[in-house]
């Protein structure tokens, strides 16, 4: 089970993700493009 659903890939939803990662915390990020990181 998840604890975090981080909507969207870009600059917010990947510096959220190492946040997340950082505290231990399970996450799964949903984007809608093919591709993570853009603005």
């Amino acid at each position: 089970m998840l604890d975090v659903m981080v909507i969207g890939g870009g600059q917010a939803g990947l510096a959220l993700r190492y946040v997340l990662q950082q505290a231990g915390v399970r996450f799964q990020i949903l984007e809608a493009s093919g591709r993570v990181g853009d603005a």
